[in-house]
């Protein structure tokens, strides 16, 4: 079984629940499965595609409501920084994954504020230490979509039409 495949199970899972005994158990034993299979990806000199496939996993748990769903998130997120500061060694890809990082953050729903915050933060501090000073421009501008995005719906908002 590869990593999207595993994935790709978390939602069968979760229309499953009230069927699978200790639901929630193996839902953590398929996540481990994915971090342990793009952890050795690392070791095989394919850290690019590692660094998507910890956000692929990020994205799979926010769709998957279950108890430890915000921290699990978060420690994908997590390895997807490391991986990103210890590996990632060309300006041009640090800025591509970097914007890919800020989206996929974007579209989670899962993380509370306090978390939300702190790999906002994050975002940041790897935008302003690019190599290149043009890359570093991009970046911060990427970067800062994120403090504008509402985390809440706006009170009493209509759509005009």
């Amino acid at each position: 079984m590869t990593e999207s495949a595993a994935t790709r199970l978390l939602p069968v899972f979760y229309d499953a629940r009230d069927t699978i005994e200790s639901w929630e158990t193996k839902v953590e034993q398929i996540i481990q499965f994915c971090h342990n299979s793009v952890t050795k990806l690392i070791g095989a000199n394919a850290s690019d595609t590692a660094l998507k496939l910890f956000l692929n996993c990020a994205q799979a748990i926010d769709a998957l409501p279950f108890g430890k769903q915000i921290s699990l998130a978060y420690e994908f997120f997590s390895q997807a920084f490391t991986l990103f500061e210890q590996e990632l060694s060309r300006s041009s890809f640090q800025l591509s994954a970097l914007s890919l990082i800020v989206s996929t953050l974007l579209e989670m729903k899962c993380l509370d504020a306090e978390n939300f915050q702190v790999l906002r933060t994050q975002c940041t501090r790897v935008a302003s230490h690019l190599l290149l000073r043009p890359d570093q421009s991009r970046a911060m501008a990427v970067a800062s979509h994120l403090f504008w995005v509402p985390r809440e719906p706006l009170a009493n908002s209509e759509v005009v039409g």
